[in-house]
């Protein structure tokens, strides 16, 4: 009987035939001759034992089968040969042929092969031939067609999501790497794509939507060449992203000397027929029984040593362990498929590039701070902690260019402090620091936003103030020599009274250079310090 609303064939409607009559002849099994022979009550997920001859599944007809429009589907595990013989309503037979190795045909559906089935032949069985090799455990169901469509819908959904996502991831961290120029986001979209090329053979979806590309480039085994290489790729990406040479450097020699072996496992799976060698799939299978436990280890060690890169590549590695873990069990027989085993690994290679990119781009980001700050600490003065003359005067070309190219204001001064040679003399050049310290602190507090303090001198300092006219410098400059003279600077019990000349000067047609406006600037400063030389001068005399 088969189960008709549950999608599942019921065990008292699927058949297996004796395997003592395996290689019985086609025409022998259409004719009934070897109906006797078919043990009942076999499971619809079946395990598969290693066999070099064919196995033959009898379906037993339902009469549900006679409303609506049923398909048998089996899911696409890695068989070598399957053939399915539907009855035709006239008393033959319709031979429907899929491999798992071959370009998919108009059977082959995403996830599994469909074959529909015939409403007027619903008193005939449907025969099953399948050649297989290995172990594996088979999956069949009868669905509705409506129903397998829907699931299929699904499954497309989902792993065009899954594809859209890592290439998206891959386009992003290509982008990073032409900017940045690191290997390590070079050897992350190497490792995924290849993982997503892994992924698209172990599936069959590369031989069924792509059958150029089944056949090319790899003439051996283009999953395991492909599965090898990403290990490879995986373990020298881990050792970047995690800085193993500079944490614990016997871990990374041991993933470097792992990363050579699956390597070289790579270019042996290039050879022609590489994929029936015994002692290679005894190799692979050691590499990737090693794999799990050194990487666990390395990781777990790593993060307790305080690698926050260790713990973030552990959680994006996890699932596509497990899950290409549950994978390979499937292809020994050991579990049975299902959609999760059979194609999580897609997905989990998917949330794996998504982790990844973001630890990456956490990378990127923190090299551009320690990059702006290598460069602010270049043009910063260490003593003040005003731009320094070379930041100050491209600074001010930009300012300049800026104005000029736009028409708005800007002004700058030049501010020389006073009797700094003084307290230098009196008080010891610590004072005079301080003082300079103090100057500026000042000074940038009364500052409005987008204006710079450039260190010119020892004592001299220029300010460039963008989107301000001369009127306005000028009442910024008399509100800054009142602050430096108000409060005293506080010096080994001393008090030291600070004071500035300022002189501003402001953008205009007859300014044709940075320099000019400098210059004249300074010409105004020391104008201020003639006529307060006058002043004092003049009162000194009138004393007398």
């Amino acid at each position: 009987m088969v189960a008709v609303a549950t999608a599942s064939a019921d065990a008292a409607g699927l058949r297996v035939l004796d395997p003592a009559l395996a290689d019985v002849d086609v025409e022998q099994v259409l004719a009934g001759e070897v109906d006797a022979h078919f043990h009942a009550s076999a499971s619809p997920r079946m395990l598969m034992p290693h066999s070099a001859q064919p196995r033959w599944l009898r379906l037993d007809p339902d009469q549900a089968w006679r409303e609506g429009h049923w398909v048998l589907s089996i899911i696409r595990v890695p068989l070598r040969e399957l053939s399915v013989y539907l009855p035709d309503g006239n008393g033959g037979w319709r031979e429907r042929t899929a491999s798992f190795f071959r370009p998919g045909g108009p059977d082959c559906a995403p996830h599994a092969y469909a074959f529909p089935l015939d409403a007027a032949a619903a008193d005939m069985p449907v025969y099953i031939r399948i050649v297989h090799g290995g172990r594996l455990y088979l999956n069949l169901a009868v669905q509705s067609e409506d129903e397998f469509r829907r699931t299929e819908r699904q499954f497309v959904v989902a792993i065009t999501a899954g594809f859209t996502t890592l290439a998206v991831m891959l386009l992003m961290n290509l982008m990073f790497w032409l900017r940045l120029r690191e290997s390590m986001y070079l050897t992350y979209v190497a490792f995924i794509a290849g993982l997503m090329g892994w992924t698209v053979f172990a599936t069959g979806l590369a031989q069924q939507w792509w059958p150029a590309l089944a056949r090319w480039p790899v003439p051996g085994s283009p999953s395991g060449f492909l599965v090898a290489l990403s290990m490879a790729l995986m373990l020298h990406f881990v050792r970047q992203f995690v800085e193993l040479a500079r944490i614990d450097a016997p871990a990374d020699r041991v993933l470097r000397v792992l990363a050579l072996a699956f390597a070289a496992l790579a270019g042996a799976y290039l050879l022609p027929g590489s994929g029936e060698w015994p002692p290679l799939a005894g190799a692979s299978s050691l590499l990737f029984a090693l794999l799990p436990p050194l990487l666990l280890g390395v990781l777990l060690r790593s993060g307790w040593r305080g690698s926050r890169a260790a713990w973030l590549f552990l959680v994006a590695w996890l699932p596509l362990g497990v899950l290409s873990g549950m994978r390979t069990l499937v292809g020994l027989g050991v579990l049975p498929p299902t959609p999760l085993n059979l194609f999580g690994p897609l997905g989990a290679v998917a949330f794996e590039s998504v982790v990844l990119a973001l630890g990456l781009a956490g990378h990127a980001l923190e090299l551009r701070l320690q990059r702006d700050r290598a460069l602010r600490l270049a043009q910063i003065d260490p003593l003040t902690g005003a731009l320094n003359r070379r930041a100050g005067e491209a600074r001010l070309r930009e300012m300049f260019e800026a104005a000029k190219a736009r028409g708005v204001p800007f002004a700058l001064m030049f501010l020389d402090m006073d009797r700094l040679k003084r307290i230098n003399d009196n008080f010891s050049h610590d004072a005079g620091d301080l003082c300079l310290r103090v100057l500026v602190g000042r000074v940038q507090a009364l500052m409005p936003p987008r204006a710079e303090v450039v260190r010119w001198g020892g004592d001299e300092f220029v300010l460039l103030l963008p989107g301000l006219f001369a009127a306005d410098a000028e009442a910024l400059a008399a509100r800054m020599r009142e602050a430096l003279e108000s409060t005293p600077v506080p010096f080994d019990g001393e008090e030291l009274y600070i004071s500035a000349s300022i002189g501003v000067s402001s953008f205009d047609d007859q300014v044709d250079t940075p320099q000019e406006l400098v210059r004249r600037a300074d010409m105004a400063l020391y104008a201020l310090r003639r006529a307060r030389r006058s002043d004092e001068a003049g009162r000194v005399g009138a004393e007398a």
